[in-house]
């Protein structure tokens, strides 16, 4: 059989741009459509912004200092949900145990961005066993651009993979100039059984 195709109505456009005189009698319509186009145009410029920034991929590698580097921990950041969460600054970390410390370690050299509301992971290879870790020390530079200069830092997960120990770092704080404490660092000691179940 055949098929017959819907015949498009004609636009009358003398009709359709002498409409525009009558503004006024439809304000509000006007002013919602304004509204929206505006809204527009700022979205688009701040989503372009967000892709143009660098994000950190879901698992990075951190290098050794030195080589041989047997030993691996795996680290797993959360960056908090809530506006303004995720940073650029340059993150800085330290764990420390009963056998030893290790160097200091870049997250993001390159100011690559933590994103809010993310879940990284981090292979970080050493050259020998920390023992058993006590405490964590993390901090950033303030270098970030605007509002991704400071950091809500929720909780770090370290992972020793020879052994499978799990060590928890419950943060839940802003490291920031302006927010919080107004401190861009912070000393974490793992947390107990007893203290996650808390949680």
């Amino acid at each position: 059989g055949t098929m017959t195709l819907p015949v498009p109505n004609s636009i009358n456009f003398i009709n359709a741009f002498q409409n525009f005189r009558n503004l006024s009698d439809n304000a509000m319509v006007f002013s919602i459509v304004v509204t929206e186009f505006v809204l527009y145009i700022f979205l688009m410029v701040l989503l372009r912004k967000d892709y143009k920034r660098k994000w950190l991929p879901k698992l990075s590698l951190i290098p050794p200092d030195r080589m041989p580097a047997p030993h691996v921990y795996q680290l797993t950041v959360t960056t908090g949900s809530m506006f303004g969460a995720g940073t650029t600054s340059r993150v800085g970390l330290q764990l420390y145990g009963s056998k030893g410390t290790t160097p200091i370690k870049m997250l993001n050299p390159g100011r690559e961005a933590l994103v809010r509301g993310s879940t990284l992971h981090f292979i970080m290879p050493v050259r020998e066993s920390l023992g058993e870790l006590t405490s964590l020390h993390i901090w950033h530079d303030n270098s970030g651009e605007g509002d991704t200069s400071s950091w809500f830092l929720r909780t770090v997960l370290v992972r020793d993979v020879d052994t499978d120990a799990m060590y928890y770092f419950i943060c839940n704080s802003w490291l920031s100039e302006t927010k919080g404490d107004c401190e861009v660092q912070m000393a974490v000691n793992a947390s107990t059984e007893v203290e996650l179940r808390s949680f």
